[in-house]
């Protein structure tokens, strides 16, 4: 990875980094592999679309799985915007198919067409951990699992994001929403103990979402029907709530961040999120504070 210091116009160091070498590497695997040059497209994945493992044989497995661990660690170091596409490919990998090996291409073309690709670290505003998270209920068909991701920064410096696969199917939209919750608590929790360790204050921190029910659940110890089945650990995020080490607000869904580790969205969906995590928030800081 490349890193490079820079200061706005406010002279407000960021830094930038890239991975210009490692993206041509990875597009030259591909041309190596299958002798096809890649077409140019604006969004990782295709919008709306949600693959389906492979019945037949493998297709060219050995090279699916060498491009796709090139694309794991290009994404995992520069590209959050890419990590549901990503992950869709990685849960293929055991028996990819035509199906797949066309969702790669496509990856491939998106990195191919971006001229800079580039995530800028900015300054810290303080050392409150804001955490934004999503889920798109039962959008695994082979499994009817539901996706989760969710993003975390610190004083509006991306610090880690996750996109991944609930390991437990939910039984609807409110629970899907719920349990990523929790999974965005425990993570926010231990980076507040780690800034906690390391400056000796502890920060309350914010959880965005945007599911009304699954924010109720998070404050209030409501029983009924749909919810008296949720296993207890999914309970973490009433006493990450309850406890003051963090508060919860609602953001409305085209402005959730995190709506983009979760689905394949619309391309000006994709373009206006990406935007703002790739520039380091900048222009949203008040949604840090």
């Amino acid at each position: 990875v490349r890193y490079e210091w820079k200061r706005d116009p406010k002279d407000e160091p960021y830094i930038v980094m890239s991975m210009t070498d490692k993206a041509q590497e990875i597009i030259q695997s591909y041309e190596k592999a299958t002798g096809r040059t890649p077409k140019i497209y604006n969004t990782p994945g295709t919008p709306g679309k949600i693959m389906t493992k492979n019945e037949g044989a493998p297709v060219d497995l050995e090279n699916y799985r060498s491009i796709l661990g090139k694309l794991l660690f290009y994404g995992t170091k520069i590209a959050p915007e890419c990590s549901f596409a990503n992950g869709q490919l990685a849960r293929h990998m055991q028996n990819p198919g035509e199906e797949h090996w066309k969702a790669l291409e496509r990856m491939i073309g998106y990195i191919k067409g971006k001229e800079k690709h580039e995530l800028i670290i900015r300054k810290p505003h303080n050392l409150r951990i804001v955490s934004y998270g999503d889920s798109s209920y039962g959008d695994c068909k082979d499994t009817r699992r539901s996706s989760s991701g969710d993003f975390h920064t610190l004083g509006g410096a991306l610090v880690s994001w996750r996109s991944q696969r609930l390991k437990m199917v939910c039984l609807s939209s409110t629970e899907a929403e719920y349990v990523t919750m929790t999974e965005m608590a425990k993570e926010q929790r231990f980076l507040q103990m780690l800034m906690e360790e390391l400056t000796g204050k502890l920060e309350k921190g914010m959880i965005y979402g945007d599911n009304e029910a699954a924010m109720y659940l998070s404050k209030n110890k409501h029983v009924s029907a749909r919810t008296k089945h949720i296993d207890i650990r999914a309970h973490y995020i009433r006493d990450h709530i309850s406890e003051s080490r963090a508060i919860i607000k609602a953001e409305r869904s085209e402005m959730n961040f995190s709506d983009i580790l979760t689905k394949n969205t619309s391309v000006s969906i994709f373009k206006r999120l990406s935007k703002a995590i790739l520039r380091g928030f900048q222009g949203d800081e008040d949604k840090f504070i």
